[in-house]
This record gives C-alpha cells, structure tokens and sequence, in this order.
C-alpha cells in the first residue's frame, strides 16, 4: 500500500508525506525516501515498471529540486532520469499516464518548466515539456481530475469555465493534441466544481463534485453525461447528495460508489458514502450503517 499526504511520520518512524506498507500494514523499510517531498503529495500513479509518479505542492523531493512533479524509484529514491526542470510552478492534482507513456497533468499551476501552460499540460515520458500538445490558453482555473478515453481524447474537470478560450463549464474533453473536442459539447455544463470523472464503458461519464445542476438540470453533487456531454436522463439520483461529493468510482457490475462530505443522499442518512444502482437510485444492499464521521477524500476498489 502506498500512502501519499501531508504527514511526516508513519508508527514514530519518519516519512515524510510518502510511505509504502506491507500487506499487513507495516512500515516496508525498503522503500526509503529519506525527506521525501518538501510538501504535500496530492497524487500518486504507479507505472508498469513499478516506479511512481508523485504529485502535489512540494519543492524538491529529498533536497532535489522537483516543482510538484517527480518520479520515484521502487525503494523510495528519486530518478534523476525524470527531469521536468522547474517543473510545474505550482499545485499538480492529477495526473494521467497514455499508452505511449506521455503524462498529462493537471492542478492549478500557470506554467511548466517557465513556458505558459495554465492548469493542464502534457509531457513525454521523462517530463520534459510535449510541445505539440495544443493547450494554447488552457483552462483558465484548477483542474482536479482527467481521465484518458479508450480513443485518445482526455476529460478533465474542475473549477474552470474556458479551455483554449471555449466555453466549458467545469468540464472539457480535449483532442489528441489537445484542443477542445466541440463533438462534446455539455452546454451550461456544470454550475460548480467537478472534482472526479468514472468512465463507462459504453462511453457515458459519471461526475461527481459540488454542483446543484447540470445543464440546466437539478443535479446535486452527482450526474451521469451522455458521450457528447448532454445530461442522462435515465440516470436519476433524487435529491443527490446535502454535501460535497469528492469521488465517484465505476464498479464492474455498473454500480456506482460515490464518496464525499454528505450526511444524506435522495433524502435518507448516508455517511460520507454511498452506492447507487446504475440507474442512480441508492443500493440499499449496500449497508453502510451510520458511515464516517467526517468526509471520504478518495476510495479504490480492489
């Protein structure tokens, strides 16, 4: 299990703000990042060769300067060979790995690596700076989650009303080389921040985050879009969530768990966690009791 954050010790043993634990949640010893990051890890991705890609507010990652992006060798040590030079200036909150190996970023930073790229941002495998990728102006706020489609195009969300200088309310769903796709078009889109995507397979995209309406529809914190960014009728969840919805997570059997800062959901108690059938109403198979006693920031199905 690895464990991002803003901590500096796990059990009386320091690690700051990065840590790896056994199956039976010890520290593992083998992963070893001496400082590790300067500050806050918001976001950690693991490769196919076992390294990590590490994201958050910091720094410099153990006394090397990393500007809130840096990839970790499998005991803890930085590699070098990941040089994303100043990096991105500031907050990286997600990041998406393609196929290829090109990363896309993105968070609330204005430029990577001292070229102008607001908020989203893709790079090669190493990290230097993809400048083919056409973010032009970009997103003109934070992004908080992307997602990569089977085809090649990235969704991303946020808080952000413009990419490239188009109209997207809160969320976008960008080409191959990173110009907005006008084949998904949500119109009004969302009337506050997205802070999580799932992807179904047939092509349909749940959001989850703080909105109360969704193309002019009455969505709290929960809604499903059809491919081109209309919203699903067929998915209704009622009076939705009294409070924030942090994640939104996509079963194999179409159930869908939602988790967040909410006490209720459609009306009946519901604490912090919730899953709905795929037509959105409330899985009551699924007994969560009184639930947690504060918000759920992030869940994964094993």
């Amino acid at each position: 299990v690895l464990l991002g954050g803003n901590f500096t010790a796990w059990g009386g043993t320091p690690r700051n703000r990065i840590a790896r634990l056994s199956t039976a949640g010890l520290l593992d010893a083998t992963f070893n990042p001496g400082n590790g990051p300067s500050n806050q890890v918001r976001t950690i991705r693991v490769l196919g060769t076992g390294k990590l890609l590490v994201g958050g507010d910091f720094g410099n990652y153990n006394g090397t300067n990393r500007q809130n992006i840096a990839r970790v060798n499998t005991d803890g040590t930085l590699d070098a060979t990941f040089d994303p030079g100043t990096g991105a200036y500031t907050r990286v909150n997600t990041v998406t790995v393609q196929p290829d190996g090109k990363l896309v970023l993105g968070g609330s930073f204005p430029r990577y690596n001292g070229i102008g790229r607001r908020n989203f941002v893709r790079t090669t495998a190493d990290g230097v700076l993809d400048a083919g990728y056409a973010t032009n102006t970009g997103a003109n706020d934070v992004v908080f989650d992307c997602k990569l489609q089977p085809d090649g195009k990235i969704l991303i969300a946020g808080e952000f009303t413009l990419v490239n200088g188009i109209g997207r309310n809160r969320i976008a769903r960008l080409n191959a080389d990173g110009s907005v796709d006008p084949t998904f078009a949500p119109l009004s889109g969302a009337d506050a921040a997205v802070y999580s995507i799932a992807l179904q397979p047939d092509g349909k995209i749940l959001i989850a985050g703080e909105f109360t309406s969704v193309n002019g529809s009455a969505r709290n914190r929960v809604a499903r879009l059809n491919a081109n960014g209309s919203t699903d009728a067929t998915f209704v969840p009622g009076s939705g969530a009294n409070s924030e919805a942090y994640n939104v997570l996509l079963q194999p059997d179409g159930k869908v768990l939602v988790g967040g800062a909410f006490t209720q959901f459609n009306g009946v108690a519901q604490g912090c966690l919730v899953r709905l059938n795929a037509t959105g109403t409330v899985d009551n198979t699924f007994a969560t009791g009184t639930g947690l006693n504060a918000a759920l920031q992030d869940f994964a199905l094993q």
